[in-house]
Protein backbone atom coordinates (compact mmCIF):
# COMPACT_ATOMS: atom_id res chain seq x y z
CA UNK A 1 0.00 0.00 0.00
CA UNK A 2 2.09 2.88 -1.41
CA UNK A 3 5.27 1.57 0.27
CA UNK A 4 4.15 2.72 3.72
CA UNK A 5 7.42 1.66 5.33
CA UNK A 6 9.31 4.37 3.43
CA UNK A 7 10.59 6.87 6.06
CA UNK A 8 9.53 9.77 3.86
CA UNK A 9 5.99 9.10 5.04
CA UNK A 10 7.05 10.22 8.52
CA UNK A 11 7.71 13.68 7.11
CA UNK A 12 4.32 13.75 5.37
CA UNK A 13 2.18 12.26 8.16
CA UNK A 14 4.05 13.66 11.15
CA UNK A 15 6.76 16.30 10.74
CA UNK A 16 5.00 18.70 8.37
CA UNK A 17 1.61 18.66 10.21
CA UNK A 18 3.28 19.13 13.63
CA UNK A 19 5.46 21.97 12.34
CA UNK A 20 2.36 23.74 11.00
CA UNK A 21 0.61 23.15 14.34
CA UNK A 22 3.55 24.62 16.26
CA UNK A 23 3.49 27.77 14.10
CA UNK A 24 -0.31 28.16 14.44
CA UNK A 25 -0.27 27.47 18.20
CA UNK A 26 2.61 29.87 18.84
CA UNK A 27 0.80 32.58 16.89
CA UNK A 28 -2.35 31.96 18.95
CA UNK A 29 -0.29 32.09 22.15
CA UNK A 30 1.20 35.45 21.20
CA UNK A 31 -2.28 36.93 20.80
CA UNK A 32 -3.50 36.41 24.38
CA UNK A 33 -0.42 35.48 26.45
CA UNK A 34 -0.68 38.76 28.38
CA UNK A 35 -4.07 37.60 29.74
CA UNK A 36 -2.71 34.33 31.16
CA UNK A 37 -1.69 33.87 34.77
CA UNK A 38 1.57 32.20 35.74
CA UNK A 39 0.13 28.67 35.86
CA UNK A 40 -1.63 29.00 32.49
CA UNK A 41 1.52 30.47 30.98
CA UNK A 42 3.48 27.41 32.14
CA UNK A 43 0.95 25.06 30.58
CA UNK A 44 1.39 26.81 27.24
CA UNK A 45 5.16 26.40 27.56
CA UNK A 46 4.67 22.69 28.33
CA UNK A 47 2.28 22.37 25.38
CA UNK A 48 4.62 24.03 22.86
CA UNK A 49 7.65 22.19 24.26
CA UNK A 50 5.84 18.85 23.99
CA UNK A 51 4.97 19.55 20.35
CA UNK A 52 8.58 20.55 19.64
CA UNK A 53 9.92 17.36 21.24
CA UNK A 54 7.55 15.21 19.18
CA UNK A 55 8.62 17.07 16.05
CA UNK A 56 12.36 16.78 16.73
CA UNK A 57 12.19 13.09 17.69
CA UNK A 58 10.25 12.10 14.59
CA UNK A 59 12.11 14.25 12.08
CA UNK A 60 15.49 13.14 13.47
CA UNK A 61 14.51 9.49 13.27
CA UNK A 62 13.14 9.92 9.73
CA UNK A 63 16.41 11.55 8.64
CA UNK A 64 18.37 8.72 10.26
CA UNK A 65 16.34 6.08 8.42
CA UNK A 66 16.77 7.93 5.13
CA UNK A 67 20.53 8.21 5.55
CA UNK A 68 20.80 4.52 6.45
CA UNK A 69 18.37 3.60 3.65
CA UNK A 70 16.20 1.64 6.08
CA UNK A 71 12.46 1.17 6.22
CA UNK A 72 10.25 2.20 9.15
CA UNK A 73 10.36 -0.57 11.80
CA UNK A 74 7.22 -1.96 13.35
CA UNK A 75 8.09 -0.67 16.83
CA UNK A 76 7.83 2.91 15.50
CA UNK A 77 4.08 2.38 15.09
CA UNK A 78 3.65 1.48 18.75
CA UNK A 79 5.83 4.41 19.84
CA UNK A 80 3.96 6.85 17.59
CA UNK A 81 0.53 5.71 18.81
CA UNK A 82 1.45 5.75 22.51
CA UNK A 83 3.30 9.10 22.41
CA UNK A 84 0.74 10.97 20.33
CA UNK A 85 -2.31 9.56 22.09
CA UNK A 86 -0.72 10.36 25.46
CA UNK A 87 -0.05 13.92 24.29
CA UNK A 88 -3.65 14.32 23.08
CA UNK A 89 -4.94 12.89 26.35
CA UNK A 90 -2.89 15.36 28.42
CA UNK A 91 -3.91 18.20 26.12
CA UNK A 92 -7.60 17.40 26.54
CA UNK A 93 -7.27 16.90 30.29
CA UNK A 94 -5.55 20.29 30.81
CA UNK A 95 -7.50 22.16 28.13
CA UNK A 96 -9.05 24.47 30.75
CA UNK A 97 -5.55 25.75 31.59
CA UNK A 98 -4.48 26.09 27.95
CA UNK A 99 -7.71 27.84 26.94
CA UNK A 100 -8.92 29.44 30.20
CA UNK A 101 -12.16 31.37 30.59
CA UNK A 102 -10.17 34.55 31.21
CA UNK A 103 -9.41 34.70 27.48
CA UNK A 104 -12.30 36.25 25.50
CA UNK A 105 -13.78 33.87 22.90
CA UNK A 106 -13.16 36.37 20.10
CA UNK A 107 -9.40 36.15 20.73
CA UNK A 108 -9.31 32.36 20.39
CA UNK A 109 -9.60 30.39 17.18
CA UNK A 110 -12.92 28.53 17.15
CA UNK A 111 -11.29 25.24 16.17
CA UNK A 112 -7.94 25.32 17.99
CA UNK A 113 -8.73 22.08 19.87
CA UNK A 114 -9.85 20.42 16.63
CA UNK A 115 -6.63 21.63 14.99
CA UNK A 116 -4.50 19.88 17.61
CA UNK A 117 -6.36 16.61 17.08
CA UNK A 118 -6.44 17.12 13.32
CA UNK A 119 -2.68 17.68 12.99
CA UNK A 120 -1.66 14.84 15.34
CA UNK A 121 -4.13 12.18 14.18
CA UNK A 122 -2.36 11.63 10.79
CA UNK A 123 0.55 10.08 12.69
CA UNK A 124 -1.80 7.76 14.58
CA UNK A 125 -3.55 6.85 11.32
CA UNK A 126 -0.22 6.20 9.60
CA UNK A 127 0.92 3.98 12.47
CA UNK A 128 -2.35 2.01 12.35
CA UNK A 129 -1.93 1.47 8.60
CA UNK A 130 1.57 0.06 9.16
CA UNK A 131 0.23 -2.29 11.84
CA UNK A 132 -2.60 -3.43 9.59
CA UNK A 133 -0.24 -4.19 6.69
CA UNK A 134 2.27 -5.85 9.04
CA UNK A 135 -0.28 -8.15 10.69
CA UNK A 136 -2.23 -8.94 7.52
CA UNK A 137 -0.14 -11.37 5.56
CA UNK A 138 -1.12 -11.55 1.87
CA UNK A 139 0.14 -15.13 1.75
CA UNK A 140 -2.65 -16.35 4.03
CA UNK A 141 -6.29 -16.67 3.00
CA UNK A 142 -7.70 -14.23 5.49
CA UNK A 143 -11.41 -14.01 6.19
CA UNK A 144 -12.74 -10.43 6.11
CA UNK A 145 -15.95 -11.43 7.87
CA UNK A 146 -13.95 -12.49 10.94
CA UNK A 147 -12.17 -9.14 11.09
CA UNK A 148 -15.54 -7.41 10.55
CA UNK A 149 -16.99 -9.44 13.43
CA UNK A 150 -14.25 -8.15 15.74
CA UNK A 151 -14.98 -4.60 14.54
CA UNK A 152 -18.73 -4.84 15.23
CA UNK A 153 -18.29 -6.56 18.60
CA UNK A 154 -16.43 -3.59 20.11
CA UNK A 155 -19.27 -0.99 19.93
CA UNK A 156 -21.76 -3.71 20.94
CA UNK A 157 -19.67 -4.46 24.02
CA UNK A 158 -19.40 -0.72 24.71
CA UNK A 159 -23.18 -0.30 24.48
CA UNK A 160 -23.82 -3.21 26.85
CA UNK A 161 -21.20 -1.85 29.24
CA UNK A 162 -22.81 1.61 29.36
CA UNK A 163 -26.31 0.16 29.78
CA UNK A 164 -25.66 -2.70 32.22
CA UNK A 165 -22.43 -2.04 34.13
CA UNK A 166 -22.08 1.72 34.56
CA UNK A 167 -25.61 2.31 36.04
CA UNK A 168 -24.87 -0.19 38.85
CA UNK A 169 -21.28 0.96 39.42
CA UNK A 170 -20.62 2.74 42.72
CA UNK A 171 -16.99 3.89 42.47
CA UNK A 172 -15.00 5.01 45.50
CA UNK A 173 -12.78 7.43 43.62
CA UNK A 174 -14.45 9.45 40.87
CA UNK A 175 -11.12 10.83 39.62
CA UNK A 176 -9.65 7.35 39.17
CA UNK A 177 -12.78 6.07 37.43
CA UNK A 178 -12.79 9.08 35.07
CA UNK A 179 -9.21 8.33 34.01
CA UNK A 180 -9.96 4.61 33.72
CA UNK A 181 -13.02 5.18 31.52
CA UNK A 182 -11.20 7.62 29.23
CA UNK A 183 -8.17 5.32 28.83
CA UNK A 184 -10.48 2.35 28.18
CA UNK A 185 -12.38 4.30 25.51
CA UNK A 186 -9.10 5.30 23.84
CA UNK A 187 -7.80 1.73 23.88
CA UNK A 188 -11.00 0.23 22.47
CA UNK A 189 -11.23 2.99 19.85
CA UNK A 190 -7.72 2.16 18.61
CA UNK A 191 -8.56 -1.56 18.48
CA UNK A 192 -11.84 -0.76 16.72
CA UNK A 193 -10.09 1.39 14.07
CA UNK A 194 -7.42 -1.27 13.59
CA UNK A 195 -9.94 -4.00 12.79
CA UNK A 196 -12.05 -1.66 10.66
CA UNK A 197 -9.05 -0.70 8.50
CA UNK A 198 -7.96 -4.35 8.44
CA UNK A 199 -11.38 -5.46 7.19
CA UNK A 200 -11.34 -2.96 4.31
CA UNK A 201 -7.71 -3.82 3.55
CA UNK A 202 -8.48 -7.56 3.33
CA UNK A 203 -11.44 -6.86 1.05
CA UNK A 204 -9.33 -4.72 -1.30
CA UNK A 205 -6.47 -7.24 -1.37
CA UNK A 206 -8.60 -10.35 -1.85
CA UNK A 207 -8.07 -11.47 -5.43
CA UNK A 208 -10.13 -14.65 -5.41
CA UNK A 209 -12.71 -15.06 -8.15
CA UNK A 210 -15.57 -15.32 -5.65
CA UNK A 211 -14.71 -12.05 -3.93
CA UNK A 212 -14.14 -10.21 -7.20
CA UNK A 213 -17.54 -11.41 -8.42
CA UNK A 214 -19.35 -9.88 -5.43
CA UNK A 215 -17.02 -6.93 -4.92
CA UNK A 216 -19.74 -4.39 -5.69
CA UNK A 217 -21.87 -5.67 -2.79
CA UNK A 218 -19.55 -3.95 -0.32
CA UNK A 219 -18.05 -1.28 -2.59
CA UNK A 220 -21.32 0.40 -3.60
CA UNK A 221 -22.46 1.00 0.02
CA UNK A 222 -19.05 2.29 1.17
CA UNK A 223 -18.16 4.31 -1.95
CA UNK A 224 -21.58 5.69 -2.95
CA UNK A 225 -24.40 5.13 -0.45
CA UNK A 226 -22.56 5.96 2.79
CA UNK A 227 -21.02 9.25 1.51
CA UNK A 228 -24.41 10.44 0.22
CA UNK A 229 -26.13 9.38 3.46
CA UNK A 230 -23.41 11.08 5.52
CA UNK A 231 -23.85 14.36 3.64
CA UNK A 232 -27.64 14.14 4.05
CA UNK A 233 -27.30 13.44 7.76
CA UNK A 234 -24.87 16.32 8.25
CA UNK A 235 -27.11 18.74 6.37
CA UNK A 236 -30.24 17.76 8.30
CA UNK A 237 -32.01 16.09 5.37
CA UNK A 238 -32.35 12.63 6.95
CA UNK A 239 -33.41 13.82 10.41
CA UNK A 240 -35.00 17.26 10.84
CA UNK A 241 -33.83 17.40 14.43
CA UNK A 242 -30.22 17.84 13.35
CA UNK A 243 -28.70 21.25 13.01
CA UNK A 244 -29.30 22.61 9.53
CA UNK A 245 -27.27 25.84 9.63
CA UNK A 246 -23.61 25.08 9.13
CA UNK A 247 -24.08 21.34 9.46
CA UNK A 248 -22.82 19.08 12.24
CA UNK A 249 -19.27 18.82 10.88
CA UNK A 250 -19.25 21.75 8.47
CA UNK A 251 -21.25 23.42 5.75
CA UNK A 252 -21.60 20.90 2.92
CA UNK A 253 -24.94 22.18 1.62
CA UNK A 254 -23.70 22.83 -1.92
CA UNK A 255 -25.05 20.31 -4.43
CA UNK A 256 -21.55 19.80 -5.84
CA UNK A 257 -20.62 17.81 -2.71
CA UNK A 258 -23.33 15.29 -3.60
CA UNK A 259 -22.37 15.25 -7.29
CA UNK A 260 -18.68 14.74 -6.54
CA UNK A 261 -19.49 12.06 -3.96
CA UNK A 262 -21.48 10.12 -6.55
CA UNK A 263 -18.87 10.54 -9.31
CA UNK A 264 -16.04 9.58 -6.95
CA UNK A 265 -17.90 6.46 -5.78
CA UNK A 266 -18.84 5.49 -9.31
CA UNK A 267 -15.22 5.65 -10.47
CA UNK A 268 -14.17 3.44 -7.56
CA UNK A 269 -16.91 0.90 -8.25
CA UNK A 270 -16.23 0.51 -11.98
CA UNK A 271 -13.99 -2.58 -12.36
CA UNK A 272 -10.48 -2.04 -13.72
CA UNK A 273 -10.32 -2.45 -17.48
CA UNK A 274 -7.24 -4.25 -18.72
CA UNK A 275 -7.10 -2.27 -21.97
CA UNK A 276 -4.18 0.11 -21.43
CA UNK A 277 -5.90 3.18 -22.90
CA UNK A 278 -8.93 2.89 -20.60
CA UNK A 279 -6.80 1.91 -17.61
CA UNK A 280 -4.77 5.12 -17.93
CA UNK A 281 -7.92 7.23 -18.17
CA UNK A 282 -9.47 5.62 -15.09
CA UNK A 283 -6.24 6.12 -13.16
CA UNK A 284 -6.21 9.80 -14.18
CA UNK A 285 -9.85 10.36 -13.18
CA UNK A 286 -9.42 8.52 -9.86
CA UNK A 287 -6.34 10.64 -9.17
CA UNK A 288 -8.41 13.78 -9.68
CA UNK A 289 -11.23 12.68 -7.39
CA UNK A 290 -8.71 11.50 -4.76
CA UNK A 291 -8.54 15.17 -3.71
CA UNK A 292 -12.23 14.87 -2.70
CA UNK A 293 -11.57 11.68 -0.71
CA UNK A 294 -8.48 13.18 0.93
CA UNK A 295 -10.36 16.38 1.84
CA UNK A 296 -13.08 14.56 3.79
CA UNK A 297 -10.52 12.18 5.29
CA UNK A 298 -8.64 15.18 6.74
CA UNK A 299 -11.86 16.93 7.82
CA UNK A 300 -13.00 13.91 9.83
CA UNK A 301 -9.59 12.96 11.26
CA UNK A 302 -10.10 15.00 14.47
CA UNK A 303 -13.40 13.20 15.08
CA UNK A 304 -12.10 9.63 14.71
CA UNK A 305 -11.46 9.32 18.48
CA UNK A 306 -15.18 9.99 18.97
CA UNK A 307 -16.33 7.49 16.34
CA UNK A 308 -16.97 4.55 18.65
CA UNK A 309 -18.85 6.79 21.11
CA UNK A 310 -20.97 8.12 18.25
CA UNK A 311 -21.83 4.57 17.18
CA UNK A 312 -22.80 3.59 20.74
CA UNK A 313 -24.86 6.76 21.33
CA UNK A 314 -26.37 6.97 17.86
CA UNK A 315 -26.33 4.07 15.39
CA UNK A 316 -25.82 6.25 12.31
CA UNK A 317 -22.58 7.46 13.90
CA UNK A 318 -20.79 4.82 11.84
CA UNK A 319 -21.12 7.21 8.88
CA UNK A 320 -18.32 9.23 10.52
CA UNK A 321 -16.01 6.37 9.51
CA UNK A 322 -16.93 6.54 5.81
CA UNK A 323 -14.04 8.90 4.86
CA UNK A 324 -11.56 6.53 6.53
CA UNK A 325 -12.92 3.44 4.73
CA UNK A 326 -13.14 5.33 1.44
CA UNK A 327 -9.54 6.53 1.86
CA UNK A 328 -8.24 2.95 2.21
CA UNK A 329 -10.21 1.82 -0.87
CA UNK A 330 -9.13 4.82 -2.94
CA UNK A 331 -5.40 4.55 -2.29
CA UNK A 332 -5.60 0.83 -3.05
CA UNK A 333 -7.37 1.47 -6.39
CA UNK A 334 -4.72 4.03 -7.34
CA UNK A 335 -2.02 1.38 -7.22
CA UNK A 336 -0.85 0.21 -10.66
Amino acid sequence: MFKLRNPKWIFIANSIPILILIVLSFGQFQVFKSLLNETEHKYWIYFLTGLSVLFLLNVSYALFLNLKNKSVPIWFSFFAIVSHVLFLYLFGYHLNHILPRSVPPWMVSDNIAALVFGFLMPTVGYALLILVVEFTSPEKKLKPWLSFLYTVSIPIFGYLFTQLIIPTWRPLDDQFVAHFVIITVILFTLIFLFFLIRTIYILTQNSSIAWKKYELLWKIPIAILFPLAGLSLNNGIIFDSFYKGEGIFGNFQNNWFYILAFINGLLLCIPNIKIRKFHIWFFFLRSLTFAYTLYFFLVFLPYLPLSILAIIAFGAGFLMLTPLMLFVIHINDLQP
